[in-house]
């Protein structure tokens, strides 16, 4: 069953609830947001700010949503040139 944007942002918010905002992943994802692939498929993008420790991992999948994880360190605003 394909899901609407509605229903993939309402799994991304209980994704951010779960691994965003408590203690310890507050410490390593600095960004989750839902994204599509190629073919329209909806997935939960995870952005880290370091990998994180061997005792700690995220799911693969969360509620029926791929969940695509990269460390991309910390994002900052490009200073003018």
């Amino acid at each position: 069953m394909a899901l609407s944007s509605e229903e993939v942002k309402c799994i991304q918010q209980q994704f951010e609830q779960e691994y965003f905002y408590p203690k310890p992943y507050s410490k390593y994802v600095n960004a989750v947001a839902p994204r599509r692939d190629i073919d329209g498929d909806w997935y939960i993008s995870v952005s880290l700010l370091e990998p994180l420790p061997l005792e700690l991992s995220l799911p693969i999948e969360y509620q029926g949503v791929e969940v695509v994880v990269e460390v991309a360190g910390e994002i900052r605003p490009q200073e003018p040139t």
